[in-house]
């Protein structure tokens, strides 16, 4: 498999295991994270949806590069861990409500 951007953010192993219990938790369960997936919903996004996608996408990307350029090892909690720290650290505490992955 190629190692695309959408690839890595979507659907390599660890990052799918990021994004079901996330899903999950915001009651977007059918959305399907991976390689061909939009991870749209049938309307247009809200910005808070937005600004959560983007904040996932940056800790998976932050956590990929520590895991290449630093030798640390693919953990999927302690991606979900500073996804939610920091969607709490932000106010945003919906984001993360009904999450309890970590």
């Amino acid at each position: 498999v190629p190692k695309t951007i959408t690839h890595l953010l979507l659907g390599c192993v660890v990052t799918r295991q990021i994004w079901e219990p996330l899903l999950i938790a915001w009651n977007h369960g059918g959305w399907r994270s991976s390689a061909d997936s939009d991870l749209q919903p049938g309307g247009p996004p809200s910005l808070g949806l937005l600004t959560t996608f983007s904040l996932v996408f940056w800790t998976i990307w932050c956590h990929l590069n520590d895991v290449v350029f630093n030798g640390a090892y693919p953990s999927v909690q302690r991606v979900l861990l500073t996804i939610r720290e920091e969607a709490l650290r932000n106010g945003s505490s919906s984001t993360y409500k009904g999450f309890s992955g970590c």
